[in-house]
C-alpha cells in the first residue's frame, strides 16, 4: 500500500476519495497531538478496506493555532485507487541514432526546399544537429 503525493501509472483507477487523521481536542490539556505516521496509518487502512492500493495525497492539515485554541489534529485528504493491471503501460522508445539523425536531416532539407529555411539557415541547423548527435 503506497501513499505519496505522485499520480499512479495508469495501471491504477479511482476509487474515490478518501481521509485519515490522528489527534484530537484543543490544547495540550483537553486533546491529543496527531503526526504524520499515525494519521498516514488511518489513512492505509482506510483505502485497504477500499480495495485500493494507492492514495495520492491531495491536502495536509497540520496541527495548528486557531482562535480559540490549539487545534490537535492532523488530517490527510487523498485520492485512492485499485490497481486494474500489473504494468504500465510501456513508454515510447524515443527515436535516436542514425535513423532518428537521417530523419531530421531530411525534415531540415525539405524546409529549405520549401522556403522556410534559407540555405544560410539551413546550413547552421544541421551544424547544430550533426554536433549533438541527434
Amino acid at each position: 500500500m503506497v501513499v505519496a503525493k505522485s499520480d499512479p501509472g495508469d495501471n491504477f483507477e479511482i476509487i474515490g476519495p478518501v481521509s485519515g487523521s490522528d489527534g484530537f481536542g484543543c490544547g495540550m490539556l483537553t486533546g491529543f497531538h496527531g503526526s504524520f505516521e499515525r494519521a498516514t496509518t488511518t489513512l492505509r487502512n482506510k483505502v485497504f478496506a477500499m480495495g485500493g492500493s494507492y492514495a495520492q495525497i491531495v491536502a495536509i492539515t497540520e496541527p495548528h493555532s486557531n482562535v480559540d485554541c490549539y487545534d490537535n489534529e492532523f488530517s490527510i485528504r487523498a485520492t485512492a485507487y485499485k490497481k486494474v493491471r500489473d504494468m504500465p503501460s510501456p513508454t515510447p522508445i524515443l527515436n535516436t541514432g542514425e535513423e532518428g539523425m537521417t530523419k531530421k536531416l531530411r525534415e531540415l532539407k525539405k524546409l529549405m526546399d520549401d522556403g522556410v529555411l534559407s540555405s544560410k539557415e539551413y546550413e547552421i541547423q544541421k551544424a547544430k544537429l550533426l554536433e549533438k548527435g541527434f
